[in-house]
């Protein structure tokens, strides 16, 4: 039995995504306003991400390390069966461990596409802890992320699609196996175009205090010119 050996953790905001959907700036905002993402703090940033990831190594590292056990990856796109579920769940205790780890605050949030891969550990690590899981969805046109995923990452563009629908896929599954979870689903155009509002929003949905004496931060952080790719069909 894992010894629960924190109580102040209470909120877990978990950033859930297709790659290259935005996650990375609305983190950025989530940061901005206070929520910390725990001490192991990705520093990396580049020409597809020249403002940071705002990711934690330690759980992108633990995340991999799942799906590569059951012959995953982030790049595969075939489909994850029961069984693998089966077995990426009874791993929640090593998540449940870096939990504890991590964080102290009583509200944080955890970005990187990959936990939609392994949320059956998700589920059990934050029953186990008592902490009450917030999604937020982040939404971009699939033709955006096939075309920003071929570029950064030099996948096919018929993988890249393929893994666009793996990832929603896994999001209503997720949904469907939480209890007592909130949610609330944004548009990376939207935040791009507005973030003040798209955060309100968030905050809204989440009944969170988030944007009040940030509104200047969030402003100057969001960089419109930083967003490579747009639709065809719409217009700059």
């Amino acid at each position: 039995m894992v010894i629960k050996t924190r109580i102040n953790k209470k909120i877990c905001i978990l950033i859930c995504s297709n790659h290259r959907s935005g996650s990375s700036a609305l983190s950025g905002c989530l940061n901005l306003c206070g929520v910390d993402y725990g001490k192991n703090k990705n520093r990396d940033y580049n020409w597809q991400n020249p403002k940071g990831y705002f990711e934690n190594d330690s759980f992108t590292e633990l995340h991999q390390n799942f799906l590569l056990s059951i012959g995953q990856n982030w790049n595969n796109a075939s489909r994850i069966t029961r069984e693998q579920d089966e077995s990426i769940k009874e791993k929640s205790h090593e998540l449940v461990h870096l939990l504890n780890e991590q964080f102290t605050s009583e509200i944080f949030f955890i970005k990187d596409p990959r936990v939609l891969f392994v949320y059956p550990a998700y589920i059990e690590a934050l029953k186990e802890l008592e902490i009450t899981p917030y999604l937020i969805w982040i939404e971009r046109d699939d033709e955006e992320i096939v075309q920003s995923l071929t570029k950064a990452q030099g996948v096919s563009k018929e993988l890249a699609a393929a893994l666009c629908r793996k990832h929603r896929e896994r999001f209503q599954e997720f949904q469907c196996h939480l209890k007592n979870f909130r949610l609330s689903k944004v548009s990376f155009n939207a935040l791009v175009r507005d973030p003040l509002t798209t955060m309100k929003q968030i905050e809204s949905d989440l009944s969170l205090d988030l944007v009040s004496g940030n509104e200047e931060k969030i402003e100057k952080f969001i960089d419109p010119k930083l967003k490579h790719f747009n639709c065809r069909s719409r217009p700059a």
